[in-house]
């Protein structure tokens, strides 16, 4: 509810005027994110032109893990006052429409995407076989031991898997 001068009195916040309505304040990139559109934008610019098509900014949000669809981009061009219709994008449009994606992006959608990343094999759960193929794909040398350790810590319903709600309490752990 707000006053307005002419009623003196409170009146429901779906009347108040859409100028007057106050947006929800993005959060700040991080430089891992900022990073992460440079790389994004040199990976689509691979003949090094200085811009990209919206088809290959579509690929980059999609690989960043935004299922967007071709009207989604056209929308947030025009957003951002692009052509529906621009061949290319120069960098700083493509880092604000990215950037924009980013900045609305929660940490709890970031873990969901990274539990479904984790889960392999799509079962909801993540499992020692689980565990050893992503480790095993980023490269790292964890031990299986030390992969089953992590299991019986987080697993709080004992069934030997990790849920997602216990992936989440395992990333906002603070040991």
């Amino acid at each position: 509810m707000y006053s307005t001068p002419q009623m003196g009195s409170q009146v429901p916040l779906f009347f108040k005027p859409a100028a007057a309505r106050e947006k929800p304040q993005k959060r700040e990139l991080t430089p891992e994110e900022h990073e992460e559109i440079q790389f994004a934008f040199e990976s689509m610019d691979y003949e090094k032109t200085g811009g990209v098509t919206p088809s290959q900014l579509k690929i980059a949000l999609r690989a960043m893990g935004f299922p967007v669809k071709k009207a989604d981009v056209r929308e947030m061009l025009r957003r951002h006052g692009e052509e529906e219709d621009v061949e290319r994008l120069a960098f700083s449009t493509f880092k604000r429409i990215v950037a924009d994606k980013l900045a609305d992006r929660t940490p709890q959608e970031d873990m969901q995407r990274a539990f479904q990343l984790f889960d392999v094999h799509g079962m909801g759960k993540l499992d020692l076989a689980s565990l050893r193929k992503v480790v095993k794909s980023l490269g790292l040398d964890i031990q299986q031991e030390e992969l089953q350790n992590m299991i019986d810590e987080f697993d709080l319903d004992k069934d030997g898997m990790i849920s997602q709600a216990e992936f989440v309490s395992m990333l906002t752990s603070d040991d």
